[in-house]
C-alpha cells in the first residue's frame, strides 16, 4: 500500500485510503445507576454498566494505536505520492504531459500510461542485457588492465542475471564461457580452475570472480594496487617513526653502528 523509497508499483492500481477516525465510547450508552438515565461520567454508571464501559475503552485504545499508526502510514504515503508526482511532471515533456498524466487518474495509472508510451517491455531488457553480457565476454587480450575487463564483465553478468538472460541460468555454462575469456592471458589459473576449482560446491560465479581476482592482484598488481602497498609501507614507516623506532635503511643509524663496531 505503502510508497517505499519513493518506489510505486503501476500494476497496483489501488491506493490506500484515509483511514476511519476511531472515537471513544460514550457513557451515555452505558447503564447508569440508581436509574440514571443519561449518566455522564463513569461514577453514574452501575456495576454492570462500568465493567462494560471499562471492556469498551480498553478495545477502543486498542484500535486507536492501530488507528494512529496507520494516519502516520496514509499521510507519509500522500506526502511521497506528492514529491512522486512533482519529480514526474518536472522530468518529462510537454507533450507525455499531456497525453499520459490526465487529472482525473492516480499517480499509478500515470506510470501505466507513461510505460505504455514510451517504456521498454522486459523481453526488449533482456535482449539488451544478454547482447551486454556477449560483448563483455571478448576474450581479455593482456593483463595490463584486467581490473576493468573484470569489472566490466562482472557488472553485464549482474544484469543478465537479473532478466534472466539464458546464458547465466546454468552455473557450469557461465564458468566454461568465462574460462574461455581469461584462458589466452592465463592459461594456468583457466586449467587449475577447471581441474578442481569449479568443483567445489560454493563455488558460484561470485566466488569464481573472487578466485580469479584474488590471483591476478597476487601475479598482476595494477597501478592502484601497487600505490595501496606503497601507501602501506609509507604507513607502517610513518607509525615505527612516532614510537621511537628507525627503519632498518636509515642511514644515521648505520653509521652510528659503524662508528661503535671500530
Amino acid at each position: 500500500m505503502l510508497c517505499r523509497d519513493m518506489r510505486v508499483q503501476p500494476a497496483r492500481r489501488a491506493q490506500g485510503e484515509k483511514p476511519t477516525e476511531i472515537r471513544a465510547p460514550a457513557i451515555s450508552n452505558f447503564h447508569g445507576a440508581n436509574n440514571i438515565e443519561d449518566p455522564t461520567n463513569s461514577a453514574e454508571l452501575s456495576p454492570a454498566g462500568l465493567k462494560a464501559f471499562k471492556e469498551e475503552l480498553n478495545i477502543f485504545k486498542i484500535l486507536f494505536d492501530q488507528y494512529k499508526n496507520d494516519l502516520r502510514k496514509y499521510e507519509k504515503e500522500q506526502s511521497d505520492l506528492q514529491h512522486i508526482s512533482a519529480f514526474i511532471q518536472s522530468t518529462i515533456s510537454t507533450h507525455l504531459q499531456s497525453t499520459c498524466l490526465i487529472p482525473q487518474q492516480t499517480i499509478r495509472e500515470w506510470l501505466v500510461n507513461l510505460r505504455n508510451t514510451v517504456g521498454v517491455d522486459n523481453d526488449v531488457e533482456m535482449t539488451r542485457a544478454r547482447e551486454r553480457y556477449q560483448a563483455a565476454l571478448r576474450p581479455m587480450r593482456s593483463v595490463a588492465h584486467w581490473d576493468t575487463w573484470l569489472s566490466k564483465y562482472d557488472h553485464a553478468a549482474t544484469q543478465a542475471e537479473k532478466y534472466k538472460v539464458p546464458e547465466l541460468q546454468r552455473l557450469s555454462v557461465v564458468q566454461d564461457d568465462f574460462v574461455k575469456a581469461v584462458n589466452k592471458v592465463e592459461p594456468m589459473w583457466a586449467t587449475n580452475f577447471r581441474g578442481g576449482g569449479s568443483r567445489l560446491p560454493k563455488t558460484s560465479r561470485r566466488e569464481m570472480l573472487k578466485q580469479f581476482r584474488e590471483h591476478m592482484i597476487l601475479n598482476h598488481p595494477t597501478r592502484d594496487v601497487k600505490l595501496h602497498a606503497a601507501l602501506a609501507a609509507h604507513e607502517d614507516i610513518y607509525d615505527n617513526a612516532l614510537a621511537g623506532a628507525r627503519p632498518e635503511g636509515d642511514l644515521e643509524s648505520r653509521s652510528k653502528t659503524d662508528e661503535l663496531s671500530r
